[in-house]
């Protein structure tokens, strides 16, 4: 039987982008549902194995909503690489705000952006959780470039000029946590998580090593299998075989 995933999401943009990469990477392992806070009516229980939520805001919403078992996960966003070579053509010195659900999400969306080397641009956090002093101080100030990562309709700040990153990845730890989580990783999901690695912006060096590491094993261990004529099973303690290659 497939294990259930729950996604939870304010706005139904963020629900179908993040819904179609969960698609893509899962296929048919997973069973997933969506769901999004504004505007659409949610079912009185969330039968699931585990729920993914993109806001900490949306926590008092589920709770009541779940059993004590199931599992309860943040989603995590990376930046697209191709969508930060927007910020390549300001110059030098720019002053900016980059807006986000949250002052804590906008720093973290900060901190990416200056570890991808866009440290040109001087960025205040603003989120739909500042308070009215701190959105004064960063719209009415020397800042003159709002940055934002999708967010549809839940921006509320405004400044003369605009660049939207897009919606945010989800971050590939969290694509490899799920999996483990939920025991549906497979050799699959080690392909299509390297090809997703080179699409965001982390560099995720120890989630490639890693990967690298077991499919270079496999290639192993499928040369040496290979190279015997007897057939070979592999199984578990509980007898419940895993591998079968060769004859028998």
């Amino acid at each position: 039987m497939k294990k259930r995933l729950i996604l939870m999401a304010i706005e139904r943009h963020a629900m179908d982008n993040y819904m179609k990469t969960l698609r893509e990477f899962f296929q048919d392992t997973l069973e997933l549902i969506g769901y999004y806070a504004n505007g659409q009516e949610l079912p009185a229980r969330l039968d699931c194995d585990l729920v993914l939520y993109t806001s900490q805001e949306l926590v008092p919403i589920i709770r009541p909503r779940i059993t004590e078992t199931t599992n309860l996960l943040l989603l995590r966003r990376v930046l697209v690489r191709r969508e930060l070579q927007k910020l390549s053509n300001c110059p030098p010195g720019t002053s900016a705000v980059l807006f986000d659900y949250t002052e804590e999400t906008a720093k973290y969306m900060i901190s990416q952006i200056l570890d991808c080397g866009y440290k040109h641009i001087s960025f205040t956090p603003l989120g739909r959780d500042s308070t009215s002093e701190t959105r004064q101080r960063a719209l009415n100030g020397q800042n003159s470039l709002l940055v934002i990562v999708g967010l549809g309709d839940l921006v509320t700040a405004s400044l003369p000029e605009t660049i939207d990153l897009g919606w945010a990845a989800i971050d590939p730890n969290e694509l490899l946590e799920i999996a483990i989580l939920l025991r549906c990783f497979n050799d699959q999901m080690e392909q299509r998580l390297l090809q997703y690695i080179q699409f965001t912006s982390n560099a995720n060096h120890g989630i490639l090593y890693f990967l690298r590491t077991i499919m270079e094993s496999q290639s192993r261990y499928q040369t040496v299998v290979e190279l015997l004529e007897d057939g070979i099973l592999v199984y578990r303690k509980d007898g419940y075989i895993t591998h079968c290659y060769g004859a028998f």
